[in-house]
């Protein structure tokens, strides 16, 4: 799935055009076959997983979260502006963390995404150790120069990995 986000960026990157939300769904529409097939080829096991992005605003759509199935492709909407989502095996217990971790991160007035995800991978990996676990990859675009973009990839591999102020809010 890294391999099919960085392609994502990439092309999303060299096509100004597929910088809104319906951008995003026509790339990842047009690349993800092909990159989940690779991934069978490459395992003997079950290849699941879900893409999570946040996306903002983009004068056509709301800002708004959605998934990305990677075996079956589909897209859902799961959540608005200023709402918190999380998925996985366990999803209510994994939602209460993410909240819970929020309230804690989100009080003042820089909020720090890859120590958000960090403690919430913690807790995570606590509560379901056979279904979560390191290494963890996250991103983030960012505007710069505007209306060009950045994309910062970030793998973590444990939670004593410092923080990164790109990840800053």
């Amino acid at each position: 799935m890294t391999e099919l986000l960085c392609e994502m960026t990439v092309w999303r990157d060299r096509n100004p055009g597929l910088v809104t939300f319906q951008g995003l769904v026509d790339v990842f529409n047009k690349l993800h076959a092909e990159h989940f097939r690779k991934a069978q080829e490459r395992t003997k096991t079950t290849v699941i997983g879900t893409l999570v992005a946040a996306c903002a605003a983009d004068g056509i759509s709301p800002a708004q979260i959605v998934t990305f199935d990677f075996e079956t492709g589909a897209q859902t909407v799961v959540g608005a502006c200023g709402s918190v989502y999380a998925d996985g095996t366990d999803q209510a217990g994994f939602l209460e963390i993410a909240q819970s971790q929020f309230a804690r991160f989100g009080t003042s007035d820089r909020l720090e995404l890859d120590g958000w995800a960090i403690a919430c991978l913690e807790q995570a990996i606590a509560a379901r150790p056979n279904a979560v676990g390191w290494p963890a990859d996250l991103a983030i675009v960012r505007p710069y120069p505007a209306p060009a973009r950045l994309t910062i990839l970030r793998r973590i591999h444990d939670s004593t990995e410092p923080l990164n102020p790109a990840f800053a809010l």
